[in-house]
């Protein structure tokens, strides 16, 4: 027999925003925003037990301020921002809340010097800690001071209390993330782009065990259009770069390699 579960509620969502044109080129602004978003689990679906409990619904408030401009003739498009969120989630694991705090600096840029050449970069500074004591799906053995080796196909489960992590303690994300891209156009209808993103290394998990190195992944593409037709390849990871990245519930116990080279190819006709 299938449970059941049923609940209803109400949520507002809104911003606030104050722009000034400090010159015909450069507009410095500020946003506040509280919204309300709908806690999925696996596979982007409710959980029945989040309904049940009635925190199937999560809050959100965002504060940002920054500058946008345009300069050297409308050639370039830059926009700095600097912000801070505080959100809450619900751990089905563990049963109660997690409160997130988050801040960060973002940069990103468009410079079309001609017609047909354009390049865009981006960097962000990123930290986002959580306030309480995380709950672990997995504990690395060495934390407990066990052999891995003696321990393989084992799985250890328990609250950061327990293993002397308190909070607030940095997400296992990356702080950095920096990223170039060229592009190139071709009246004939054809054109190219080549870029990258750097990551920089971070743990992999809240028992900061195991840093993952810092990586630097290369993408291209090239596509052609004529008449009905259009022809588009597009490549990642050019140079087989080797990284890895955690797995969400499992961070400090699961880690997934990087993918290798890849290339997709995509035609496309137009009645």
């Amino acid at each position: 027999m299938f449970g059941q579960a049923s609940d209803e509620d109400n949520a507002l969502t809104y911003n606030l925003s104050l722009t000034y044109k400090l010159t015909d080129d450069v507009t410095p602004y500020v946003t506040y925003a509280e919204s309300s978003y709908l806690e999925l689990g696996q596979g982007g679906m409710i959980a029945k037990d989040t309904v049940a409990n009635g925190t199937w619904l999560q809050d959100s408030k965002l504060t940002e301020m920054g500058v946008k401009a345009t300069l050297l003739k409308r050639k370039l498009f830059a926009t700095v921002s600097y912000y801070e969120q505080e959100k809450t989630s619900y751990n089905t694991q563990a049963g109660s809340f997690d409160f997130y705090e988050a801040q960060g600096l973002e940069i990103e840029g468009r410079y079309a010097p001609t017609k047909t050449l354009s390049f865009t970069a981006a960097a962000t500074w990123q930290k986002t800690e959580l306030l309480n004591s995380p709950f672990f799906l997995g504990i690395p053995p060495s934390v407990l001071g066990l052999d891995p080796t003696l321990v393989y196909g084992g799985r250890f489960v328990g609250l950061g209390p327990t293993l002397g992590v308190s909070a607030p303690v940095e997400a296992p994300t990356p702080e950095k993330v920096f990223s170039l891209n060229a592009t190139y156009t071709s009246p004939r209808g054809w054109g190219a782009s080549f870029g990258g993103t750097y990551v920089s290394s971070f743990y992999s998990g809240f028992a900061q065990e195991v840093m993952l190195p810092s990586y630097f992944v290369t993408r291209a593409a090239a596509f052609y259009h004529h008449g009905r037709w259009s022809y588009r390849l597009n490549a990642s990871n050019l140079f087989d770069e080797k990284y890895y990245n955690p797995q969400f519930l499992f961070w400090d116990v699961f880690i997934s390699p990087s993918v290798g080279p890849t290339a997709e190819l995509t035609v496309t006709y137009k009645w």
